[in-house]
This record gives C-alpha cells, sequence and structure tokens, in this order.
C-alpha cells in the first residue's frame, strides 16, 4: 500500500485547498523575507503547486522548489515554474551540502512519516544543504491547539463536488488524522487520508539540535505574533551556525 501522502497530494487536493490564495503566500513570503537571510539561493521545500516559490523567485532568482507529488509538480510548471522545481524525497534531497542560504516549510509540511527518525532525516537534510550561516523557516501546525480545538467534521463544496473532512487524534495521541471524502457530481465516492505527527516546540529544538541547527525564536503566525497556547501556528526559525 502507497503512504499516504503519495496519495493524498493529487489534483484533488489543490480543489480542497483553493482558498490558500497566491496573494496569502506572497505577504506570507514577504514576512519571512525579514527573518531570513538574504543575498542567497532559498529551497522551498515541499512546494507544492509553488505558490509560495512563485513571490520567492523575485527576489532570490536562484532559488528551487522540491515537491514528492506529480500532480502539484505539473500546476507548478502551468505556473511557468517548470524550471525552478524538483520531483524528490524529501529525507534524500537531490542537493550538494551548503547549496543554499535559506530553506523554507510553509503550510505544514513536515511530520508526514511513519517513524520520528524519518523526520530527524528530513532535518539533517536540511542542515546538510545548507550553508553555514544559513537558516531554515518551518511553518508548523500548534499541536496544544489542535489538540484543544480540533473540529470533528466539515464540508466544503466546489464547482458542484461535496468535499467532507473527517478528523481525528489517533489513540496514542501522537498524530492528527483527517479523513477526506469527496462525492463526485455524478455520484461516485472516493476517500483519501492525511496523517501529520503532532510535534511541540521541545520536539522541534531537540531534532534541530541533533542535526546541527540551532533554534532562534519561534512566533505564533506567519506575521510574527509570539507564540502564545491558542495559537494557530508555530512557526520555527534555526540557523546552522558558521561553526
Amino acid at each position: 500500500m502507497e503512504p499516504w501522502y503519495r496519495a493524498a497530494f493529487r489534483r484533488d487536493y489543490s480543489s480542497l485547498y483553493r482558498h490558500r490564495s497566491v496573494e496569502a503566500a506572497a505577504a506570507e513570503v514577504g514576512w519571512a523575507q525579514g527573518v531570513l537571510p538574504g543575498g542567497g539561493r532559498w529551497l522551498d521545500l515541499a512546494c507544492g503547486n509553488g505558490r509560495h516559490l512563485s513571490k520567492i523567485l523575485e527576489s532570490a532568482p536562484g532559488s528551487v522548489g522540491l515537491d514528492l507529488s506529480t500532480d502539484l509538480l505539473r500546476e507548478a510548471h502551468d505556473r511557468g515554474l517548470g524550471g525552478r522545481v524538483v520531483g524528490a524525497d524529501m529525507r534524500q534531497l537531490p542537493f550538494r551540502s551548503a547549496s543554499f542560504l535559506a530553506v523554507t516549510s510553509f503550510f505544514t509540511s513536515f511530520g508526514y512519516f511513519k517513524e520520528q527518525s524519518e523526520d530527524e532525516r528530513v532535518c539533517q537534510e536540511i542542515a546538510r544543504v545548507l550553508r553555514p550561516g544559513g537558516a531554515v523557516l518551518v511553518d508548523f501546525l500548534n499541536a496544544d491547539h489542535v489538540r484543544a480545538t480540533l473540529v470533528p467534521e466539515d464540508e466544503r463544496v466546489h464547482e458542484g463536488r461535496v468535499f467532507r473532512q473527517h478528523r481525528s487524534v489517533s489513540a496514542d495521541g501522537q498524530r492528527v488524522e483527517k479523513r477526506v471524502e469527496i462525492l463526485e457530481t455524478d455520484g461516485r465516492t472516493h476517500s483519501y487520508v492525511e496523517s501529520v505527527r503532532l510535534y511541540g516546540l521541545s520536539s522541534f529544538r531537540e531534532m534541530f539540535d541533533r542535526a546541527g541547527l540551532r533554534l532562534v525564536t519561534q512566533f505564533g503566525s506567519l506575521r510574527g505574533d509570539p507564540l502564545e497556547a491558542d495559537s494557530t501556528r508555530l512557526v520555527l526559525l534555526a540557523e546552522k551556525p558558521e561553526t
């Protein structure tokens, strides 16, 4: 059976998240540019259809996006980003060491794998491709807020198609899981799942430390709001030391 992240990130994913606009991505990248180092190439990790990458390229023209999804990369090509996106697994980045000044991970693109050791491998690969003095920005969910405010079910309609989302926390409390059921206009139904490990601030700090990254600060949004118990996001800035 293929892993969930291969089945989930296909064309239906873009339909479900159509409300994630290019304008919002531009604002998020604009803020990120204020906290990340400038003057070098960026890597947009799990870039999807290139919403953020298109804005990153305006100020860092040598930047690259990477994603595993063929469907989303095809959408990135349709945006005119064909020469700037790469299809690969984030656990084994196809770049030389010290290739990038900054790495970005937007919209909860971390914690996908079955074992924590695989997520730690991602941190190690980020550290490897970062230049000394470079930094990584990880935009993740706030696990405590998710547990406290989880909406078990909701429904969205797009172009006559119905998307029903069923959410839960795993029995061990370690993952948030979502099953998306899609009712097509002709009455057919199909579904896929999403599953993300609920890492908190201390877990990220430990993973970064083991990878040779230093956590610099954390925020509660991609506007720079302070991290609070009711923040919806956990946004982390870590750097690769010069020595």
